[in-house]
């Protein structure tokens, strides 16, 4: 599935039925930049040009439990400081629109 969102950014799901694991990764990138998270495993994986030019990487491990804890403070976060949240309903209805079109696409 090819998926083009407002911003110009892109996306490809590919799902397999006869695979034996589960694999959930998500790249993004440009010219200087490359980010690969493993969603399962929760280690994101940056890679950048130095000065030398050459391909640098960095790699982080995150705590699943956190996220949720995290999400929640910013959101408070957001109202205490009178500040816009990160995502708004727009961000919302624009991906339950996705999520509606990738149902439909899977019925077929």
């Amino acid at each position: 599935l090819f998926l083009r969102f407002d911003s110009g950014a892109t996306a490809n799901i590919f799902v397999s039925t006869t695979s034996d694991r589960n694999n959930h990764k998500r790249t993004a990138s440009n010219h200087n930049y490359l980010l690969e998270c493993d969603v399962l495993q929760q280690n994101v994986r940056a890679g950048q040009i130095n000065e030398d030019g050459h391909l640098f990487f960095q790699k982080e491990a995150f705590d699943a439990s956190q996220s949720a804890e995290l999400a929640a403070t910013q959101f408070l976060k957001a109202i205490q400081l009178n500040k816009p949240t990160p995502f708004g309903a727009y961000d919302l209805y624009q991906t339950l629109k996705v999520v509606d079109k990738i149902n439909k696409r899977l019925k077929i």
